[in-house]
Formats: structure tokens, C-alpha cells, sequence
């Protein structure tokens, strides 16, 4: 894993191509970072973390979908990241997360293209709303818990019902 948060970046592509086996990378908040510095994104990255690195455009986003591991993309308040460059996304075969929180010349139509293509998005932030096949899946995963819940209930109370059977009938209880 490797964060640079708040930095001021030169030269950043050098150091990047030489770290082949990063699978986290965050550049939250950092300045200098171009879209030629990512051209060597190591394949094995699994998530990205691009928030406000507002010289990035569409480019950077086409390098990324070079990383076919890549589960997790953040690119949030990248002012310059526009329809034509999600799209670049699209069938990419891993993509599970995508935040675009804040990029104000995304269209709800690209996003919606988009989210037809990936096949394993499974949670998408932006700012409109789209209708789409996207099945959000939720981390608590509330039904599968309030079903369980249910079953376990029911049989505590079993339990519970032939307890105070069978208490009742070998010592009764005498109130006060």
C-alpha cells in the first residue's frame, strides 16, 4: 500500500513505475501528479485513491482501466474528469466501486451507459441520480440478517416454552 496524502509530487511517474507491486494507491489531496505520471500504474493495483488531484482528465482514467485488478476507483472532486473519459471504463472486468462524488462534467447519461458495461459494479457515488441494472449490495447485507434473526428468535423462544415445561413440571415455582 502506498498513500501520499497532502504531498506536492514531482517526478511522480519515476517513482511510480518502479513499484510494481503496490495493489492500494492513494494520492488524496496531493498536487503535481499529471495524467503522463500514470502511464506506468502498476497492473496489480487493486484500488485507487484520486481525490482532488484536479490536473487529471481523461487520460488518467484510460491508464487506469489498464490495471485489469483494479476493484476500487476513487477519483472524487477530479474537476476535469469528463464523459469520454469514464467511459474508458467501460467493460472493465474487475470494477466493483466507483466515486465520482463532485465531478461536475460527468453526465447522469454516461454514468448510466456506464453502469449497462461493468458487470461487477456494485456500488456507484455520484451526485445524480440514475436509474440503471445496478445492483447495490448493501455491507450489513440487512435482509440476510433480519431472516437469521428471525430463525434464531423462534428458536429461542421453542426452547424457551419446552424450558418452562419441563421446570415447571419437576419443581413448581412459588410466588411470594
Amino acid at each position: 500500500e502506498l498513500s501520499f496524502i497532502g504531498c506536492r509530487l514531482r517526478s511522480f511517474g519515476q517513482l511510480i513505475g518502479n513499484l510494481r507491486r503496490v495493489t492500494h494507491l492513494s494520492t488524496h489531496g496531493s498536487s503535481g501528479i499529471t495524467d503522463d505520471d500514470l502511464q506506468q500504474l502498476p497492473t496489480m493495483l487493486e484500488s485507487i485513491d484520486m481525490t482532488e488531484n484536479f490536473g487529471l482528465t481523461a487520460r488518467a482514467i484510460g491508464f487506469c482501466a489498464g490495471c485489469l485488478s483494479l476493484r476500487s476507483l476513487v477519483v472524487k472532486r477530479c474537476s476535469n474528469i469528463t464523459d469520454g473519459g469514464l467511459l474508458l471504463l467501460a467493460a472493465h472486468p474487475a470494477l466493483e466501486t466507483l466515486n465520482l462524488l463532485g465531478t461536475r462534467r460527468v453526465s447522469a447519461i454516461a454514468l448510466h451507459r456506464l453502469c449497462s458495461t461493468l458487470t461487477q459494479l456494485k456500488e456507484l457515488v455520484h451526485e445524480s441520480v440514475i436509474l440503471s441494472n445496478v445492483r447495490v449490495e448493501r455491507a450489513d447485507d440487512e435482509d440476510t440478517a433480519l431472516q437469521r434473526l428471525s430463525v434464531t428468535t423462534k428458536s429461542l423462544s421453542d426452547e424457551r416454552e419446552a424450558l418452562a415445561v419441563t421446570f415447571g413440571s419437576s419443581s413448581p415455582v412459588r410466588s411470594r
